[in-house]
C-alpha cells in the first residue's frame, strides 16, 4: 500500500476514485487502470505536492520520492521498498515530468497571470519556465508566480548572466530558494551575443570560460541575509558538449531550448544517468500543413538565426538549406524536427520521443496562431493528454 499526505481533494481526484482523501493520508491500493504496474511509481508521479510518503507502512526517504521517479520491483534487491529508482537519483523535486515554457504570462497583467498559474498548478503540470528577454524581470516574476501558487514549481528559462552581476544572481537565487524552497529552480545561461553585447552592453568573447567563471563568482559570493534552509538548485542552459558536461559539473542538469529529440538523447549521452535533462519542445494544434508550418516558421524565425542555435542544428546533421537564410525559409524537415504539430496525439508523441531519448522532464512551449494569446484551452487540452507520462 502507497499512502501519502499533504494534498487537497483536487490532487486526490486525480486518481480517479482510486484513492481517500482524508486524516489519514490517501492510500492506494492498485492503480492498474493508470498503465503502471508500480503504486510508487504512479503515485509518486502524479502526486505534485505531498509532504509525507509512505509505502508498505515505511517513510521514503527524501532521495526515494521526487515525482519524475520511475521506479520498477527487484524482489533481489536488498532495498526495504522492495524497488530502486532507475532513473536519475539527482533532486528534481518542483520539475515533474511535464512543465509549460511560457511567455505568454508576460503578456498578461500579473493579476491575469497569477491565476492562470493556478490554474496550471491545479491542472497538474510540475513546472512554470518563465523566460528573460526585454519582457518581465524574471526573478520578480518568479516570485509573484510562486506566491500566488501553493506546489507547482517556478524556474527561469534562462536568465542570463549578462543581465546582472554573479552577486546578484546569486543574492536573488537564494532569496527565492529560502522564501520557497526547492518550489524554485534557477536556470541561467550565456544568452546570445547581440543580446549580450546590444542590449546588455557585455563583452561576448569565450562564453563557456565566461560562465565558469561567472559560477565561481556565484559560489563564492556573499549573502548575509537568511539562508535558504534547502540547497539551491540550478540548471544550465547548454546545447554543446563543453556546457553540457559543466551543467552536471555545476549544478542539477541542462536545460536545451530550441532541441529536437536527438539532441536530446547526445546530451543524456554526455550527461550520464543522473542529472536533469529537461528539454523544451515547442508544440502546436494544427492539422493543417500549410498553416502549421506558416505559424511554426513565424516562431522558429526569432531564433534560427541565432549561432548558438543554429551551430547546435548544424552539429546534429542539418544542413544550411534545411536553415535557410534571409532569402529561403527553412525547410519542411527543419520545421518538422523543432515544432511538433497536428493532433494532440502527434504533439504527445514527439513528448514522448523526449523521454524515450533520455529527457527526465520536458517543459512544452504551446504555439498559437496569435502570439498575443493565451494558451488556457490548449493547456487543458495538454494537461489531460501527458497524465500518463
Amino acid at each position: 500500500m502507497f499512502r501519502f499526505w499533504g494534498i487537497n481533494a483536487n490532487e486526490a481526484n486525480r486518481f480517479n476514485g482510486v484513492g481517500d482523501a482524508g486524516a489519514n493520508g490517501v492510500t492506494v491500493d492498485h492503480l492498474d487502470h493508470l498503465g503502471v504496474s508500480n503504486p510508487v511509481d504512479a503515485a509518486v508521479g502524479r502526486c505534485r505536492g505531498a509532504r509525507r510518503y509512505e509505502y508498505n507502512g515505511n517513510t521514503l526517504p527524501t532521495s526515494l520520492r521526487h515525482r519524475h521517479a520511475v521506479c520498477e520491483h527487484t524482489p533481489s534487491e536488498t532495498s526495504n521498498y522492495g524497488w530502486v529508482m532507475t532513473t536519475p537519483a539527482r533532486d528534481t523535486h518542483g520539475l515533474g515530468r511535464v512543465g509549460i515554457w511560457t511567455f505568454a504570462l508576460d503578456l498578461q497583467p500579473m493579476s491575469k497571470a497569477k491565476e492562470a498559474a493556478r490554474e496550471l498548478e491545479e491542472l497538474g503540470f510540475g513546472c512554470i519556465w518563465v523566460p528573460e528577454a526585454v519582457g518581465r524581470e524574471p526573478f520578480a516574476s518568479c516570485a509573484l508566480l510562486l506566491a500566488g501558487t501553493q506546489r507547482i514549481g517556478v524556474a527561469t528559462g534562462i536568465a542570463s548572466m549578462y543581465a546582472r552581476s554573479a552577486i546578484t544572481m546569486q543574492a536573488g537565487w537564494r532569496t527565492l530558494t529560502e522564501a520557497f524552497g526547492e518550489r524554485f529552480t534557477l536556470g541561467i545561461g550565456a544568452s546570445h551575443e547581440h543580446m549580450a553585447t546590444k542590449l546588455h552592453k557585455g563583452n561576448y568573447d569565450k562564453p563557456y570560460t565566461a560562465m565558469v567563471e561567472y559560477l565561481d563568482q556565484m559560489d563564492l559570493g556573499l549573502f548575509a541575509a537568511v539562508a535558504p534552509t534547502t540547497t539551491p538548485r540550478r540548471v544550465l542552459a547548454a546545447l554543446g558538449p563543453k556546457m553540457l558536461a559543466l551543467s552536471a559539473q555545476r549544478g542539477l542538469g541542462a536545460h536545451p531550448y530550441f532541441v529536437p529529440p536527438e539532441h536530446t538523447k547526445m546530451a543524456r549521452e554526455v550527461l550520464g544517468e543522473g542529472p536533469v535533462l529537461a528539454p523544451e519542445q515547442a508544440v502546436l494544434l494544427e492539422t493543417d500543413p500549410i498553416k502549421a508550418r506558416e505559424i511554426a516558421r513565424k516562431f522558429m524565425s526569432t531564433y534560427i538565426r541565432l549561432p548558438n542555435y543554429a551551430n547546435n542544428l548544424r552539429r546534429l546533421g542539418y544542413t544550411d538549406e534545411d536553415l535557410g537564410d534571409k532569402q529561403r525559409p527553412p525547410s519542411d524537415r527543419m520545421v518538422d524536427a523543432i515544432v511538433a504539430w497536428g493532433t494532440m496525439d502527434q504533439v504527445i508523441a514527439r513528448v514522448k520521443d523526449h523521454f524515450d531519448a533520455g529527457a527526465s522532464h520536458v517543459s512544452v512551449q504551446m504555439l498559437d496562431a496569435d502570439i498575443a494569446a493565451l494558451p488556457m484551452p490548449q493547456w487543458r487540452e495538454l494537461a489531460a493528454a501527458t497524465k500518463h507520462l
